[in-house]
């Protein structure tokens, strides 16, 4: 294969990559700034107000966490950009949005929703790898096979199972409010907003402690580094039991155990 047709295939299976990352990113973002919108809505918590009158809003540790996913699809994004710019290939950018122009969170099935771009991403990843190796024999496609698989292959299969236990936990507290309520559509804000605070609050507080604990070494770290070390930490933890309390029990909700 000629250079140019090598670097139009690098281009052809990479571009894709890279547009998916950009979209996961604003999404991230957008949830990000509409979960930390409304923090004055959950200042103070009335039991007494029914679940459907209340808004999930304020939910600022999903915020949070929202933000570092998003600050991890960005800095994926910036790597796919500079491997290009390495190979001397041009990237032909497209607009990108959000997945959904949501005005307000109505409940948590949209942050679930959105997780599932991440997993979405690592679906295409291994596709890639897999096209790559098929493609190693016919053209020098050595070193973006590499590339996949050291910068992210083994790095997004961890944080793809951190994402999973999250949705699953997330799908568990539906159900079983949904159990409770006549209708699929009602939501139960206070479980959500608990869940944030006693689930997602020290999660996210784990992460950026640890972040700033590893930035003492007298030098910042590096992209590759940040994307490793979340991960690393992230998929020490594993969520067990499951917020199964309707608003009445809200009282006795406890944090998920969250252990190595």
């Amino acid at each position: 294969m000629s250079e140019a047709g090598e670097k139009q295939l690098i281009s052809t299976l990479v571009t894709p990559i890279i547009h998916a990352h950009r979209t996961a990113w604003l999404t991230y973002e957008y949830l990000a700034n509409l979960f930390e919108s409304s923090l004055s809505t959950y200042n103070q918590i009335n039991h007494e107000t029914s679940c459907n009158n209340m808004k999930t809003s304020g939910l600022t540790s999903f915020g949070r966490y929202f933000r570092l996913l998003s600050q991890r699809m960005r800095d994926n994004q910036s790597r796919w950009m500079d491997y290009l710019l390495m190979c001397d290939v041009s990237l032909h950018t497209a607009l990108s949005t959000p997945i959904k122009p949501w005005g307000e969170l109505g409940s948590i099935r949209e942050p679930i929703e959105a997780l599932k771009l991440s997993k979405s991403i690592e679906h295409k990843l291994k596709q890639l790898y897999t096209e790559t190796i098929k493609q190693c024999d016919e053209s020098n496609l050595f070193e973006l096979c590499n590339f996949i698989h050291n910068k992210f292959q083994s790095a997004q299969t961890h944080l793809a199972t951190c994402i999973s236990i999250h949705v699953e936990q997330l799908h568990r507290e539906q159900r079983d409010h949904h159990h409770h309520t006549s209708s699929e559509q009602d939501c139960n804000p206070v479980a959500d907003y608990l869940f944030d605070r006693l689930t997602m609050r020290p999660l996210t507080e784990e992460i950026s402690s640890d972040l700033i604990r590893s930035g003492l070494c007298g030098r910042r770290l590096n992209t590759i580094e940040k994307l490793e070390l979340l991960v690393q930490i992230a998929h020490i933890f594993h969520l067990r039991e499951s917020p199964m309390h309707a608003t009445q029990d809200a009282i006795q909700f406890t944090p998920l155990k969250m252990v190595h």
